[in-house]
């Protein structure tokens, strides 16, 4: 993975909340959802404003006593699994911000304190059916939903 990626969160599928230390994350397309903990909220965060993956690891290196290569392998490992699952992609920089700029954006968010703590991302399958059935996944370009049956009805 190249450290000057910019990758942000797929806004039309996803819906994410950060609840203390820790950020849920729904994918309305497949139905499944997400926790990050750890290390992991502050590059969800970063990932949000639109940060590099290079500004990402300066900011973990300057907020947490971590090696560049440390910080590299974290980011690179989580963003991977992300945009494997589909709740990150390729995006555009949010334009040229310093260092300090990004930490008070991220601060902004919540308190960052403490020790590093290795990202940790996982996946949860168990509510597929329930997020899949709400009716809001057949909607027509006016955003009502559509059943079946109009469908027929309007071809």
């Amino acid at each position: 993975m190249k450290s000057d990626r910019v990758l942000t969160i797929g806004k039309s599928e996803i819906a994410y909340e950060i609840i203390d230390d820790e950020v849920i994350v729904i994918n309305f397309s497949n139905g499944n959802y997400f926790s990050l903990v750890g290390t992991g909220v502050d590059i969800w965060e970063l990932l949000a404003v639109g940060s590099t993956t290079s500004e990402i690891i300066n900011a973990l290196m300057h907020l947490y006593d971590i090696r560049y290569e440390d910080a590299e392998a974290s980011v690179f490992q989580l963003c991977e699994a992300l945009e494997k699952e589909g709740l990150i992609a390729e995006g555009l920089h949010q334009g040229d911000r310093s260092l300090d700029d990004i930490i008070m954006e991220m601060s902004a968010c919540r308190d960052v304190t403490g020790e590093y703590t290795e990202p940790i991302f996982q996946k949860y399958t168990d509510m597929q059916d329930l997020v899949m059935i709400d009716p809001i996944h057949e909607v027509d370009d006016t955003g009502w939903p559509v059943t079946a049956d109009s469908d027929k009805k309007s071809d």
